[in-house]
């Protein structure tokens, strides 16, 4: 397993390539999944280096992941602040956000033939932004073949809300995604209001029914997400079953992925505004992270990790057969 460094004064990018050939890519800046990529297909979004510093493409997000109405919230009784990011209210912690901050990093061979990254952050947090401070630790590890897996630990010094995610936007090598054919081990799903704010669970049914593969495409455009100004395709958190050995599989063309993960629920977002060559859903994010709903249900004791993991496996849609 080969690993490059290429360092700039506002950015680190560690090139690692794998036995398989699979090349892999991560930026200091969020603790961040730069790409994925196999030959010269891209099986994530590359992230542009124009936009690397401020993007959540790939990154670390938190330390709570989402939205939260308005410009405050509520935790044990105090009022914390942040700036409203989103027409109004708070979207991936606004201005504490992890994905723009520089983590430390270093990495190490294991034994097994896998190399371990560490990225390193301690979040300290101006006086009523948030509860306490945290300290954050990603580690990437690296298998010799088809993947690698993402563990985010975060210790709070006293009692805090959070809920981290990774936020990798895939293509698995194709232009558009409504042709990617997905499964997903979920039971529920949220229901939003204009805002996407989170209102209730139900179960899921029809457009929100991945139990059984589809295409991405086969309901995206459905008149229960075309009504609602800011869907126009899937940004729904699925509360995961966790029945299957696999929370999500997709099936392009040519790569198919395979995600494992502890978490509570999993948000699918299909990249529903146009990219810059006006290309709708060119890439789906897949974000797991707990169940959304009141700030206060993401509470954390203090001195406590919580630990969110997250596996990729990659493969030739070939190899399938």
């Amino acid at each position: 397993m080969d690993i490059k460094i290429s360092k700039t004064p506002t950015y680190d990018l560690l090139n690692l390539t794998l036995d398989d050939g699979l090349q892999v890519g991560l930026v200091d800046v969020g603790a961040g999944l730069a790409y994925v990529k196999k030959g010269e297909d891209y099986l994530t979004r590359p992230i542009p280096t124009g936009i690397l510093l401020r993007c959540y493409d790939g990154k670390t997000v938190g330390p709570i992941a989402n939205r939260i109405k308005g410009d405050a919230f509520e935790f044990n009784g105090q009022s914390y602040h942040l700036r409203a990011n989103e027409k109004g209210n708070i979207l991936h912690s606004s201005s504490l956000a992890l994905n723009e901050r520089r983590f430390t990093y270093s990495h190490k061979s294991l034994g097994d033939g896998s190399l371990a990254v560490y990225f390193a952050y301690y979040l300290l947090p101006d006086e009523g932004e948030f509860p306490s401070p945290v300290d954050i630790l990603v580690t990437y590890t690296f298998y010799p073949t088809h993947g690698f897996s993402i563990v985010i630990e975060a210790t709070p010094e006293a009692d805090c809300p959070l809920s981290l995610t990774n936020h990798a936007y895939f293509t698995l090598g194709e232009k558009e995604i409504t042709g990617v054919k997905l499964f997903l081990d979920a039971d529920s799903v949220a229901t939003y209001d204009h805002e996407l704010i989170v209102q209730s669970y139900v179960p899921v049914k029809g457009p929100t029914d991945f139990r059984t593969f589809k295409k991405i495409g086969q309901d995206i455009h459905c008149d229960q997400f075309m009504s609602n100004p800011k869907l126009h395709g899937y940004d729904h958190c699925f509360v995961l079953a966790h029945k299957k050995p696999h929370s999500l599989i997709a099936v392009g063309s040519k790569y198919a992925m395979a995600v494992q993960t502890n978490a509570e629920a999993m948000q699918l977002y299909t990249s529903n505004s146009p990219d810059a060559q006006g290309i709708v859903h060119d890439a789906f994010a897949v974000e797991p992270e707990k169940a959304l709903g009141p700030v206060s249900r993401y509470a954390v004791k203090g001195k406590t990790a919580d630990k969110l993991s997250i596996t990729y496996s990659f493969f030739k849609t070939e190899e399938l057969r």
